[in-house]
C-alpha cells in the first residue's frame, strides 16, 4: 500500500519542486511524534488480522525517536509533543474518523484498529516511558547531554502543532531570542506545513517520511526527506512579486505569506468541510491564488493581520471564486444531467449559439464591427476574396450576428474555425454566380444581371439600406456587452440556480434554503469557524468548545455580507477532561477504553445519550478521490447532555480511574552532572532497568511570559545568500523563474499542475577546458545547488577530454593530467550528462541549459588534525568522485560554515600545549577541552610515556588504574596501539591508546594486548570470549559516529561481507561479529538491545573495528560512499592495480586474528 501524500504538501512540492530534498543534512529542535505513534502502531506484516501489542509498539516508537534524533542532531532544544485533548472543532473530525474506522473493520471482518488517543491507558504508559527514555538517554548518551529536552505528553491539552506554535511564539517574544534560530519539525501533514509558515521563521525545515511500500519487505525501508521552508518562502515571493507594482499600499511579503496560509487553510484544513469546488486536489488553491493576485490590488490592505481576518476583503475572494467554481459545478450537477435526459439537439435554456435572432439588434460591439466592416468591404469591391479570415474564434453571439447580417444582405455563408492556425474563416457567396457593382462598365457585357436591371437595382438598394442601418447602431465595448450578457443569463438561470441550491441545503445541511435565519446561521458558523481555526496558528486556542454543527459547507455564493460577523468574541471556556474527550469521540465498540461506569452509557439503549453512538450509519464519499475524505453521517454530540450523563456516573469511579482523568504537566530535562539519584523504571514495565545514576534534572516546565510583541519577521534574520549554514537558497546563482505546466515528477507520477521553473544562467561561456582546469582543479567550491555542500574539484571534462588531479606527492603541490576519452568513455560521459539534466528538469524543475562542461568533485568528509597539529579538511578519495554540470557550482558563499575552519600548526604552540598536557597527567585527568577535541600528536609526547585515551577524559596509565570509561576513536594520523589492559589493571576490558614517539615510521597501526610494561605490540588480538563481566557496550549509532563512518558501513563490516573477485568467486571479508538473520551474536563483542532493538558493540569489538579501518582505510571509504546495493567487485578497488591481492590481504588479516573462531550465541 502506497502512503498517500497529504494534498497540500503534494501541491507545494509539485508547484515548487526544489523545496523537497532527500534527507542528508542535520537540523534541530521541535519534534512532533504524533506521526511516530501512528506509524509505530502499523505492523510490517500485510496480514490484516495481525495486530501489534504494546510491548511491540512502544519500542518501535522509541527506536523511531532515537533514529530521527540521530538524523537531525539537535543542538539546543528537543521538543517532544503528543496530541492531547483537542478543541471541539477538531474532536468532531476525530469522532468521524473513529466511527468510520470501526465500521470498515466490521465490514471487512478485521480486528479493530489500534486507538492512540489521550486518556487511554496506552497513552498514559507512553507518557511515563517517554520521560524514562529521555532521562536514560541524557544519563547514558553523550549526544543528548548538551540539549534541553521538553516533553509534552498526551495528558497536556492541545494538538501537537498548537503546542509547538505556542512555544515558538513565546520564544520569539523574549528579548534575547536569536532571529536566526534553526528549527526542524517531524511530520508530513498539511497542518504542520501551515504552522511552520505561520511562525515566519525563515530557517525552518520539516522532516517528512514517505512510505512507498508495495509489500512487507519494502515497508521496512522508509524514505526520509526534507521540506525546506526557506525555499518555499523564496518561491512564494517570486510568484507574488508582480503585486509590488500594482498594490495601492506598501508591499510586505510577510503579510502575503499570512494570506497564503489563510487560503491554504480554506482549501485543505481537516477541521471543516471543504467548500464545493475549492478542494486542493480539484485545483482550489490554484484558483484562489490567481484570484488573490487580481483582487488584492482592489483592496485597501491585506486580508488578515496576525491571525485576525478582515472579512469584507475575504468576501471579495469568495465572490470572484463563486463565479468561476460555482457556475462550473452548476453545469456539471444540474445542466448536463438535464441535457442527457432531453431530446436530441435541445437545451433546457436559451443558447444564442443555436438560435437565429429575428429582430434587428439595437447595438453593435467592437468585435462585431470588425466582422461588419469586412463584409461591407467585400460587397463594395469584388476583387476581395470571398473567404474572409479573422484572427479569433467566434463566440455564440458573434456567430449569430454574422449569420443575421449575411441573411439580411441576401448572401450565403459558411463559417469554420481552424484549431491549427487559430483563425475563423467566413466564406461568402451570392445567389448568382457573379455580382458586380452597376458602376463597373468594363464588365457590363458579361454581367448576367443586365437582363433584369430592375430586380438587381432593388437588391442593391436593399443592401445599401441594411448597411446603413448597421452603421447607425450604437457602438458598445466588448466588456460592457459581456457584462450585460452575464446579467441576462443570470436573470434567466436564477430560478434554476435557486432550485439547485435549495436541493443541496435540504439534502446536505437539512435546512430550508428560503428560511433566511437558518441559512444565516450556517454561514455565520462557517465563517467564524474559519476565523477560529486561523487564530490557532497565530494567537492560540481562542475557544475549546466552539464547533461547526454541519457535515457540509455552505455554497460559495452565499458567503456574502460577511462584515456583519466582524469582531465576534468567542466564549472563554475550558477543554474537555480526558474522560469527556474519550466519551465524545469513541464509537461503542471501543467502550473498553473508557472507565467501566461509563461503558453502559455508550451501549445501553436506555442511556440518555445512546443516540450519540449509532452502530449503523450512512457514509457519503461525496465524489472524492480518497476514502479518508468520506463523511460519516453521525449525529453531533450535545455537550450539555453528555456532561450531565458523565457526571451522573462519576461517583462510581475508582481511585486509579480518577487519577487517569487528571491533566499532566510539561516536563523539562537537562543534563546535570551533580545529580546522583535513581530514576525508577515505569512500574508497569519491570523489564526496563532503573537509570543508575540518573544525570538528568527533571523539572516542571513553565512557559515564559510574553516580554514584548515583535514583528512577524525579526530584524537581523538572515535571508537568501546570507541564510545560516544548511538552509538552501535560490539566490546563490542568478536565475529566472516562470510559473507554467512542466510535468515534473516529484512523487513518482507526472504532475498536471502549474510548476515554478527555475532557469539558471550559465556564467561560463566562451571558456576553454584548459582555462577551467587552471581555474578550478584543487579548488574548494559548493555543489548540489540549491542544497549546497562543500567539495573539492578533482577534475573537469567535456565530451572529448578530461583534466584530472594527480595524487599529491610529498613536498609537491597539486597538479593535473589530461586524458582523452575513448569511444566508450565518451558515450558514458554523454549518458551521464543527459541523466543529470533529466533529473534537474523533471524532478527539480531546474533548467540548467546545455551542459558543455562537467566537474568531478569529492565531498567534504570532515576535519582532522595532522601530525603537525594543524586542523585540515578531509575529502573523499578521488576514486569516489562524483560529477555535476559546471554551471550549477557556487564558488564562494557569503556565510561559510565555521565548523569547518582550518587552522595552521604552530611549532611553539604545539610544544607548549603538549607540555601543559603532560604535566597535567601527573595527578589529574585531562578533559576534551584541555587537549582540544581529544587530539594530540605523537611527536609532542616525551619518549616512552603513555597516555590513556577515553571518550570523556585522558589519564596516566598506572598500576592501580581502574577507569572504565568507554573508548572513542582518535584520528588515524596518530600512531598508537590499542588493546586490553592485563596483569596489574583492575579492569581487563578497558581499551587504551599509547602515544609513543619512539614508534617506527610505519603508518599502519599495530594492534595487540597491552601488558604491564606496555612495550609488547606483537601478540595477536585475543580475548577470553566467555568472560563478559564488566564489559561496556555502546549503541551502533555511537560507534559509527566514533569511527567516522555511516551506520550502514558499520553494519556491513561487522557482518558477513562478500566481495566478488575478478574470476567471479565471492570472498567473505567481514568481521562476522553479528548475524541478524541467524539471530546470533559473538560473545563479548556484540549484543542486541532487547528493548530498543538496535545492536550494541563492546570495547573489544570497537578496538577490532578501529584496527580493521586502520588496516584497510580505502576499502572502508569505498563502502562509506558506495551507493549501489550490490556485492562489491574488486574492479572498484581504484586505489590499487593489484585488486585481488588487496582482497587476499584482507582475508589473511582476518585469518591471522582467528575472527571466525570466536564463540557465538543466540540473541
Amino acid at each position: 500500500m502506497v502512503m498517500i501524500i497529504p494534498k497540500l504538501v503534494e501541491f507545494v512540492c509539485e508547484r515548487y519542486p526544489l523545496s523537497s530534498q532527500v534527507i542528508t543534512e542535520q537540523y534541530i529542535p521541535e519534534f512532533d511524534i504524533t506521526d511516530i505513534v501512528y506509524n509505530s502502531c502499523q505492523t510490517n506484516s500485510f496480514d490484516r488480522y495481525h495486530r501489534l501489542n504494546e510491548e511491540q509498539i512502544l519500542p518501535r516508537i522509541f527506536n523511531k525517536i532515537c533514529y530521527i534524533y540521530g538524523q537531525i542532531k539537535p543542538k539546543k532544544i528537543f521538543f517532544l509533543t503528543v496530541d492531547g485533548v483537542t478543541p471541539r472543532i477538531k474532536m468532531n473530525q476525530e469522532r468521524s474518523k473513529q466511527f468510520q474506522s470501526a465500521k470498515e473493520s466490521l465490514i471487512k471482518r478485521e480486528p479493530l484498529a489500534d486507538v492512540v488517543l489521550p486518556g487511554t491507558a496506552f497513552m498514559a504508559k507512553l507518557t511515563a516511558q517517554l520521560r524514562y527514555l529521555v532521562a536514560k538517554k541524557i544519563s547514558e548518551d553523550i549526544e543528548w547531554r548538551d540539549v534541553e529536552v521538553i516533553v509534552s505528553g498526551p495528558d497536556v491539552p492541545g494538538e501537537s502543532k498548537h503546542k509547538i506554535a505556542e512555544y515558538i511564539r513565546l520564544c520569539k517574544s523574549q528579548a534575547d531570542y536569536d532571529p536566526n534560530t534553526k528549527h526542524c519539525m517531524y511530520g508530513i501533514r498539511d497542518d504542520l506545513l501551515l504552522v511552520s509558515l505561520a511562525t515566519h521563521e525563515p530557517n525552518f525545515a520539516l522532516v517528512c517520511e514517505q512510505d512507498d511500500a508495495q509489500n512487507a519487505d519494502e515497508r521496512k525501508k522508509s524514505q526520509y526527506f526534507l521540506l525546506h521552508l526557506s525555499l518555499i518562502r523564496e518561491c512564494l515571493e517570486r510568484e507574488f512579486s508582480s503585486l509590488k507594482s500594482s498594490l495601492p499600499f506598501k508591499y510586505d511579503f510577510e503579510r502575503i505569506l499570512d494570506d497564503f496560509v489563510l487560503l491554504s487553510l480554506i482549501t485543505s484544513n481537516d477541521l471543516l468541510p471543504r467548500l464545493s469546488g475549492l478542494q486542493v486536489n480539484r485545483g482550489g488553491l490554484n484558483i484562489l491564488m490567481k484570484i488573490y493576485k487580481e483582487v488584492l490590488p482592489t483592496c485597501d490592505d491585506y486580508i488578515q493581520n496576525g491571525g485576525q481576518i478582515t472579512l469584507t476583503r475575504l468576501e471579495k475572494i469568495f465572490a470572484r471564486a463563486s463565479t468561476i467554481v460555482e457556475s462550473k459545478l452548476f453545469e456539471e450537477q444540474y445542466v448536463e444531467p438535464i441535457c442527457k435526459l432531453s431530446p436530441p439537439y435541445t437545451k433546457p435554456f436559451d443558447d444564442p449559439q443555436h438560435q437565429q435572432v429575428a429582430t434587428m439588434p439595437t447595438f453593435i460591439t467592437e468585435t462585431e464591427t470588425v466582422i461588419f466592416n469586412a463584409i461591407r468591404n467585400y460587397l463594395s469591391d469584388h476583387t476581395h476574396s470571398s473567404v474572409l479570415r479573422f484572427p479569433f474564434a467566434f463566440s455564440g453571439e458573434q456567430r449569430s450576428f454574422a449569420l443575421k447580417l449575411v441573411k439580411d444582405l441576401d448572401l450565403s455563408c459558411l463559417i469554420a474555425y481552424s484549431h491549427a492556425s487559430k483563425v475563423t474563416e467566413l466564406e461568402l457567396s451570392f445567389a448568382h454566380n457573379y455580382f458586380a457593382d452597376e458602376a463597373d462598365d468594363d464588365h457590363s457585357d458579361c454581367d448576367p444581371s443586365k437582363s433584369e436591371p430592375s430586380k438587381q437595382s432593388r437588391l442593391n438598394e436593399k443592401r445599401q439600406k441594411v448597411l446603413q442601418e448597421y452603421s447607425s447602431l450604437e457602438l458598445i465595448t466588448d466588456a460592457e456587452f459581456n457584462k450585460q450578457l452575464e446579467e441576462k443569463k443570470k436573470k434567466e438561470l436564477e430560478p434554476a440556480i435557486e432550485k439547485w441550491k435549495a436541493a443541496y441545503y435540504k439534502e446536505m445541511l437539512d435546512i430550508d434554503f428560503f428560511a433566511s435565519d437558518l441559512l444565516e446561521h450556517a454561514v455565520a458558523s462557517y465563517i467564524l469557524s474559519i476565523q477560529l481555526i486561523n487564530s490557532f496558528y497565530y494567537q492560540g486556542i481562542l475557544s475549546w468548545r466552539w464547533f461547526y454543527p454541519y457535515h457540509y459547507a455552505p455554497k460559495l455564493s452565499d458567503l456574502k455580507d460577511l462584515g456583519r460577523f466582524q469582531g465576534f468574541n468567542f466564549p472563554a471556556d475550558q477543554p474537555f477532561t480526558l474522560h469527556e474527550y474519550l466519551m465524545a469521540v469513541l464509537p461503542p465498540c471501543h467502550k473498553r477504553l473508557v472507565p467501566v461506569p461509563y461503558q453502559g452509557l455508550m451501549t445501553d439503549y436506555k442511556s440518555p445519550i445512546s443516540l450519540f453512538y449509532p452502530t449503523r450509519f450512512y457514509t457519503d464519499f461525496n465524489k472524492n478521490d480518497l476514502d479518508e475524505e468520506c463523511i460519516p453521517k453521525i449525529p453531533f454530540v450535545d455537550e450539555k447532555q453528555l456532561l450531565e450523563a458523565i457526571q451522573s456516573k462519576q461517583g462510581l469511579l475508582r481511585e486509579h480511574e480518577l487519577r487517569s482523568n487528571r491533566f499532566g504537566e510539561i516536563y523539562h530535562f537537562a543534563y546535570d552532572k551533580d545529580q546522583n539519584r535513581i530514576y525508577k523504571n515505569p512500574s508497569y514495565n519491570s523489564r526496563l532497568p532503573d537509570v543508575r545514576p540518573c544525570l538528568a534534572r527533571e523539572t516542571v516546565y513553565h512557559p515564559p511570559a510574553v516580554i514584548q510583541d515583535k514583528p512577524i519577521l525579526l530584524p537581523g534574520a538572515k535571508l537568501g545568500k546570507d541564510s545560516p549554514v544548511g538552509f538552501p537558497s535560490l539566490d546563490h546563482i542568478s536565475h529566472d523563474s516562470l510559473l507554467t505546466k512542466h510535468d515534473v515528477c516529484v512523487f513518482k507520477k507526472e504532475s498536471s499542475k502549474d510548476t515554478m521553473i527555475i532557469s539558471i544562467k550559465n556564467r561560463y561561456t566562451d571558456t576553454s577546458l584548459q582555462e577551467l582546469a587552471n581555474l578550478l582543479i584543487a579548488r574548494q567550491v559548493h555543489v548540489g545547488y540549491p542544497y549546497l555542500k562543500e567539495a573539492i574539484i578533482v577534475g573537469v571534462s567535456n565530451s572529448e577530454y578530461k583534466y584530472f588531479i594527480k595524487s599529491k606527492e610529498e613536498g609537491e603541490s597539486h597538479n593535473f593530467s589530461k586524458h582523452q576519452w575513448t569511444e566508450e568513455e565518451r558515450e558514458a560521459w554523454y549518458k551521464k550528462k543527459c541523466a543529470i539534466q533529466h533529473k534537474y528538469n523533471k524532478r527539480l524543475g531546474l533548467l540548467i541549459g546545455d551542459t558543455e562542461f562537467m566537474i568531478h568533485f569529492c565531498l567534504l568528509n570532515g576535519m582532522h588534525r595532522n601530525e603537525e597539529g594543524a586542523i585540515a579538511k578531509r575529502y573523499r578519495h578521488p576514486s569516489n568522485a562524483s560529477v555535476i554540470p559546471l554551471q550549477t557550482i557556487v564558488i564562494k558563499v557569503s556565510n561559510p560554515d565555521d565548523r569547518f575552519t582550518c587552522t595552521q600548526a604552530s611549532s611553539q604552540g604545539i610544544e607548549a600545549k603538549a607540555n601543559r598536557a603532560w604535566h597535567a597527567l601527573n595527578d589529574n585527568i585531562i578533559t576534551h577541552n584541555t587537549l582540544n577535541n581529544n587530539t594530540i600528536t605523537a611527536h609532542s609526547i616525551p619518549n616512552n610515556n603513555k597516555v590513556d585515551h577515553h571518550n570523556t577524559a585522558w589519564g596516566p596509565l598506572n598500576d592501580n588504574h581502574d577507569h572504565t570509561t568507554r573508548h572513542s576513536s582518535n584520528n588515524s594520523g596518530n600512531k598508537y596501539t590499542w588493546g586490553p589492559l592485563s596483569n596489574d589493571h583492575s579492569n581487563t576490558n578497558t581499551i587504551h591508546s599509547i602515544l609513543n614517539n619512539n614508534q617506527d615510521d610505519n603508518p599502519n597501526t599495530t594492534w595487540g594486548p597491552l601488558n604491564n610494561d606496555h612495550n609488547n605490540t606483537t601478540q595477536r588480538f585475543s580475548y577470553d570470549s566467555d568472560n563478559e563481566q564488566g564489559l561496556k557496550y555502546l549503541p551502533a549509532r555511537e560507534v559509527a559516529n566514533d569511527c567516522k563512518i555511516s551506520a550502514l558501513t558499520l553494519s556491513k563490516i561487522t557482518s558477513s561481507l562478500l566481495v566478488m573477485e575478478s574470476n567471479g568467486n565471492k570472498l567473505n571479508v567481514g568481521l562476522n561479529l553479528k548475524f541478524e538473520h541467524r539471530k546470533e551474536r559473538v560473545i563479548g563483542y556484540t549484543r542486541k538491545n532487547s528493548i530498543a532493538g538496535y545492536w550494541e558493540y563492546s570495547d573489544r569489538a570497537i578496538g577490532l573495528i578501529h584496527e580493521f579501518i586502520a588496516a584497510f582505510p580505502e576499502f572502508v571509504d569505498l563502502l562509506n560512499t558506495r551507493k549501489e546495493n550490490t556485492i562489491p567487485h574488486t574492479e572498484e578497488f581504484m586505489w590499487t592495480t593489484e585488486q585481488n591481492d588487496y582482497l587476499y590481504k584482507m582475508r589473511d588479516w582476518l585469518n591471522n586474528r582467528e575472527i571466525h573462531s570466536l564463540h557465538r550465541a543466540t540473541i
